[in-house]
């Protein structure tokens, strides 16, 4: 899988010229849309937390951390308001498994979001 935060670099570089031809210009903005869809995914899977196998908790944590704070880009209300309670639910659960230090994570990123 492509590393994430290169495509980002390469996305802004082309951002960042001076001139982009149309053609690139449209592959940026479905970078981003593919960017966006992503980070809904991994949103979306809050709402199925009962699903997740506690090995995967940890990591969970930071995709929703990352996937939060590309959120309060383009967040709708009605969109964090259906996520609040399961977010938080996570973040509890986090704190009985002692992840403590990934529920304040995830607890400040969707403060932020809120």
């Amino acid at each position: 899988m492509i590393n994430a935060n290169y495509l980002q670099a390469f996305t802004r570089s082309i951002e960042d010229a001076q001139q982009t031809p149309a053609l690139l210009q449209r592959w940026v903005d479905r970078a981003k849309e593919l960017e966006r869809e992503l980070s809904w995914r991994v949103l979306s899977l809050s709402r199925f937390i009962d699903e997740l196998p506690d090995s995967s908790y940890e990591s969970y944590a930071d995709a929703l951390v990352s996937a939060l704070e590309d959120f309060a880009h383009y967040a709708k209300r009605e969109d964090i308001n259906d996520l609040e309670s399961k977010v938080k639910e996570f973040a509890a659960k986090l704190e009985t498994r002692n992840y403590g230090e990934k529920a304040r994570a995830v607890r400040t990123a969707f403060d932020k979001v809120a």
